[in-house]
């Protein structure tokens, strides 16, 4: 049986929660001091804290915490400021009092049945590498965080970050968490649609309206309900810019040849690898429609960035083709970290599935690791 550690001043509060947790083993603590003295003798599975306590503020005690199991913060406390704190010293989930007992029954089952590793399912490559997030590191762990956070509201995500780094998966595991999972999840290239052809594929078209036309939804009548996602945005020309923020601004679109408004709801995350603010200088990229995705923002950090997680990350690659446990020799291993991965997790893919091949199977050695060590040094200089 799972164990709950609540922190809270309030008896009525561990009273309500240990009626709700019944299927739970519950461990009380009513002051700071109290829950530090029980997390020298207890490992729970979860912890359900107030940050107002008594004696001392439970922020504190949150930064205390972020080798321990995930924590979920209850509070009546609800302000930005402070659900920004939170999640800066470590929270899991923030849940403002007075609380709906689904949600804090679902976002408790959520950490309690994936063990809070976090390793989000991509739907579709249920079995591969590809379609999970995966490190151990400090920078990974927070970034699932931020994911869950901003996967709990409708808000519009701008997801930035290098090529190869894993943005279509962060914003698929978005989608994911969301609300919004049961719906439909479209994925726009914004640099491989022809301008010719931008509204037809935005809004759809009717029978009659161009040469060839036929009567089709477009992609964002397809998410309706659902999520859309912008690939690579800041590669769409101004004038697909502007057309693309009519849709967003006014939730309604009419196909192309068509008459009648069609009303849409849909979630938009959108990503890009270049630098946006830049562009807009530049002229390259419309301000108004900056404004309009980036409500939220994730960074999707380079793979050199978290080096640590490579060998984590290299066992999962490699499952499909070795049943060794640890698939890597040392030095192959140490020749995977030294090197700066300008390519990140895409080029990690791409090495492993060639190693693998090379060493048909058995452990892969440091010879079987091919490298664009000039790559390496360009990486390296600039970093």
């Amino acid at each position: 049986m799972s164990t709950i550690l609540i922190i809270d001043s309030d008896p009525r509060e561990h009273s309500i929660l240990s009626q709700l947790l019944s299927d739970f083993s519950i461990e009380s603590a009513y002051s700071a001091a109290e829950a530090r003295t029980m997390l020298r003798q207890l490992t729970p599975d979860l912890i359900l804290m107030e940050i107002s306590l008594r004696e001392e503020s439970g922020l504190s005690l949150l930064a205390e915490m972020h080798e321990n199991p995930p924590v979920i913060v209850l509070s009546a406390c609800s302000d930005t400021a402070t659900i920004v704190k939170c999640m800066k010293n470590g929270a899991y989930n923030f849940i403002a009092k007075p609380y709906s007992m689904d949600r804090l029954m679902s976002t408790v089952m959520e950490c309690i049945t994936s063990q809070c590793v976090y390793q989000y399912i991509d739907p579709s490559t249920p079995d591969g590498p590809e379609g999970r997030i995966i490190g151990s590191s400090r920078i990974i762990r927070h970034l699932r965080k931020k994911i869950a956070l901003y996967a709990e509201t409708d808000l519009p995500v701008l997801i930035s970050g290098e090529s190869g780094s894993g943005k279509e998966l962060v914003a698929r595991t978005l989608h994911l968490l969301s609300k919004r999972s049961d719906e439909n999840y479209r994925v726009v290239h914004c640099g491989a649609i022809p301008l010719s052809l931008f509204e037809a594929e935005l809004y759809g078209s009717e029978t009659g309206a161009f040469t060839g036309a036929v009567t089709r939804a477009g992609y964002f009548e397809q998410a309706n309900r659902g999520t859309i996602f912008l690939d690579e945005i800041g590669e769409m020309p101004l004038e697909g810019q502007v057309k693309l923020l009519r849709i967003l601004e006014d939730s309604e679109i009419i196909r192309v040849g068509g008459h009648r408004k069609i009303s849409i709801n849909v979630r938009a995350v959108a990503a890009t690898n270049r630098r946006l603010a830049q562009q807009t200088r530049e002229g390259k990229f419309r301000s108004d429609l900056l404004f309009r995705i980036n409500t939220l923002q994730i960074e999707v950090p380079p793979l050199r960035a978290h080096i640590e997680d490579i060998p984590l990350l290299s066992r999962s690659i490699l499952e499909p083709y070795t049943h060794e446990v640890d698939p890597l020799s040392r030095d192959a291993l140490k020749k995977l970290m030294r090197y700066s991965w300008p390519g990140n997790v895409r080029e990690l893919r791409n090495v492993l599935n060639r190693a693998a091949v090379l060493a048909g199977g058995k452990l892969i050695k440091s010879y079987h690791i091919h490298l664009n060590e000039q790559d390496n040094q360009t990486t390296a200089a600039i970093s």
